[in-house]
């Protein structure tokens, strides 16, 4: 157990830039340094001579009280990044998760529990990032699989059992079937091609990033029936590639959804620029809709998939729908991530 005076405590609460709570055996809070305070929402002399539970959120006080009386009684060193990742509750009633670290210290009045704080929301957003890009990679993965196995798969068997038929054939019947197997390759290696577009699009580079939305609503709405509606503003200058890219793939996915899930009348596709470098796109539709909260199962609407991708270049995604009022996708990012905060 650390041994300190109370001169050496009082320097290294102060000059510590970690947020720092002394806690005696009782759970009662003995000093807390200016971080610490801060970052709750609280002065230090509010926090002094509260049980340190006043830090816990609601309903988790005897866990967090079980817990502490556990530790008191075989009190060890937890340093940082293997310390306790927890849920604390600032003054206005937010919770934010935390890493605590505890080292036991031994002062003139009796021992005293050190605890360092810090906030890891972002470290957790970040690690739910990560967990969602990886889902998402996996779900491209599927989607291209999918594409190879369902119909490219099925033409190659066809393209097989054609050859073998052309083999037993003769005179004009053999010229017939030939021609049949020349369309044949022919529709294959098209669709061998567009697999490959569809993993960086051509029309991004060759039309541009408005006509090439454009393109692709009109591609997948072409012989539906379905009424469109595309509003697609001039962008100043030419966004960055990967912005381009990422607001080609939610138009892609968010049409793609609405006309394979939703049954529309009407689609529409509006993008624009708000005049502080950031773009706004917006996919709506009048479908059956469907509730948000129950979206997560099997994600068969890609959201995962458009928030990673929305989020990698620092922007948002937002998704408003209910049964019977249809759906709308915002995605609103900025035209250079490195410059727009």
């Amino acid at each position: 157990m650390t041994r300190l005076s109370c001169s050496d405590l009082r320097t290294l609460f102060r000059e510590t830039p970690t947020a720092v709570v002394l806690v005696d055996g009782e759970g009662v809070i003995r000093v807390v340094n200016r971080q610490a305070a801060e970052l709750f929402g609280y002065r230090p002399e509010e926090l002094e001579g509260e049980l340190v539970e006043v830090l816990v959120p609601e309903g988790l006080e005897q866990t967090h009280r079980d817990h502490r009386e556990e530790y008191m009684e075989d009190p060890v060193s937890r340093p940082m990044g293997v310390g306790l990742e927890l849920e604390a509750e600032r003054r206005d009633g937010a919770t934010f998760p935390v890493e605590i670290s505890l080292s036991p210290v031994q002062l003139d009045d009796g021992p005293r529990i050190m605890a360092a704080v810090r906030d890891i929301s972002e470290r957790r957003e970040v690690r739910t990032w990560g967990i969602e890009a990886v889902e998402a990679a996996e779900e491209e993965r599927l989607r291209i699989a999918q594409e190879l196995h369902d119909d490219l798969a099925q033409r190659l068997a066809a393209l097989q059992v054609e050859t073998r038929l052309v083999r037993r054939a003769e005179g004009e019947r053999r010229d017939e079937l030939l021609e049949q197997l020349q369309e044949e390759i022919r529709a294959a290696s098209e669709q061998v091609r567009q697999i490959i577009r569809g993993l960086r699009p051509p029309a991004l580079s060759e039309l541009g990033l408005g006509a090439a939305l454009q393109h692709e609503a009109q591609r997948q709405l072409e012989d539906t029936g379905i009424e469109r509606e595309l509003r697609i503003e001039q962008v100043d200058g030419r966004p960055e590639g990967r912005v381009q890219l990422v607001l080609y793939r939610v138009t892609q996915e968010a049409v793609r959804n609405a006309v394979q899930h939703a049954d529309p009348s009407r689609i529409s596709v509006r993008l624009r620029e708000d005049g502080d470098g950031w773009l706004e796109l917006a996919v709506e539709d009048d479908g059956r809709g469907f509730d948000p909260d129950t979206v997560a199962e099997g994600d068969r609407y890609g959201l995962v998939g458009m928030r990673e991708r929305v989020g990698a270049v620092g922007g948002r995604i937002e998704l408003e729908s209910a049964p019977g009022r249809g759906t709308q996708v915002r995605a609103r990012v900025p035209a250079t991530p490195s410059e727009v905060g």
